[in-house]
């Protein structure tokens, strides 16, 4: 089965019972996009254990893209313990049987421009220890909680991140209600990525981590991330970001609320498109690798009305960002 079809390069994707007879009769590049389906259970069901089983069984027949996906697995410590030198072995293995995503991660982490490299030293030039030591938080409001960094990833990085997501952007939908499903609104015209675990690479994973000791809260509360993008004219109104009321008891108990909102600021070449704060009386707007984080809850525990905001519309050039929510309890993975 030709490797453009198995990877979503048709609009609609391979029929899960061809892909399933393709994987059975042994055909890695299908074990690995079946693999990538249930670990998600997009057009598919959710069996991660399944996927897991096939992507190993797709890396021994030596395929390229199925060690860079568990790349990302031991990264992020789904589905298995954390491991940032198994991550990178993998990146490197991934690299070696010609992945190109695999390459250009490991160029990008190991700040390598050339080629003829050799994957393996790349891989142990990563500076892991500089990721998990973010800049210190600058406080630049109290009512509501805001927090900022300078240069808080390289501009390398908000590029990659940029690149990965501009031919998967959907049209963004608003979510108001715990339980609600997320729907399609007037009041948010831009568009965005949601990225899962499958969609993810080991450079998000590190960057989600330096997220983390940012704000000194762990990545199992970090909900799926999103890059956003705007147009000129294109936004988002005043909102909160905290869930307001619920759908059921069940649904809000399960789900918590988001406590949190981090920002990461992927370009500074447009006009306009500031994050608006009309009760604080602020417009912020980053320069390109800054971070804004701001929490969505008084130090009490409650949802704070002073985080009203809205995504202004860029006047000129498009507006990339990367933005990361964060709950108050793990996020249920299955």
């Amino acid at each position: 089965m030709a490797r453009a079809a198995l990877c979503g390069m048709k609009p609609d994707p391979v029929p899960l019972e061809t892909l399933m007879a393709a994987a059975g009769a042994g055909q890695p590049d299908a074990m690995t996009e079946l693999a990538k389906r249930l670990m998600v259970g997009k057009a598919a069901p959710f069996a991660p254990k399944d996927g897991l089983d096939l992507l190993s069984r797709a890396q021994a027949h030596g395929e390229a893209e199925a060690p860079r996906i568990a790349a990302n697995l031991a990264a992020a410590g789904a589905w298995r313990p954390q491991s940032w030198t198994d991550a990178f072995d993998l990146l490197a293995l991934a690299a070696e049987r010609g992945s190109a995503l695999a390459q250009g991660q490991l160029k990008l982490l190991a700040s390598e421009a050339g080629d003829g490299v050799d994957w393996r030293t790349l891989a142990a030039r990563i500076d892991v220890a500089g990721w998990l030591a973010p800049p210190p938080r600058v406080p630049i409001c109290e009512a509501p909680r805001m927090r900022i960094a300078k240069n808080f990833v390289a501009p390398a990085v908000c590029d990659w991140m940029m690149a990965q997501a501009r031919d998967k952007l959907q049209p963004a939908k608003m979510q108001d209600a715990y339980g609600a499903d997320p729907h399609v609104s007037v009041e948010r015209t831009n568009s965005d990525f949601i990225i899962d675990i499958v969609e993810g690479d080991v450079v998000l994973t590190l960057v989600r981590a330096r997220i983390s000791a940012f704000i000194a809260l762990p990545t199992v509360a970090f909900q799926p991330p999103q890059v956003l993008h705007y147009l000129p004219g294109q936004e988002l109104k005043p909102h909160f970001d905290f869930l307001q009321r619920s759908v059921s008891a069940e649904a809000a108990e399960e789900a918590g609320n988001q406590i949190m909102t981090v920002l990461v600021y992927l370009n500074d070449d447009y006009e306009g498109g500031e994050t608006h704060f009309p009760r604080a009386n602020i417009r912020h707007k980053g320069a390109k690798g800054d971070v804004m984080a701001f929490a969505n809850v008084d130090p009490s525990g409650k949802p704070d009305t002073m985080t009203l905001h809205a995504g202004l519309p860029p006047t000129r050039g498009e507006k990339w960002l990367l933005s990361q929510w964060v709950r108050d309890r793990p996020i249920a993975t299955g």
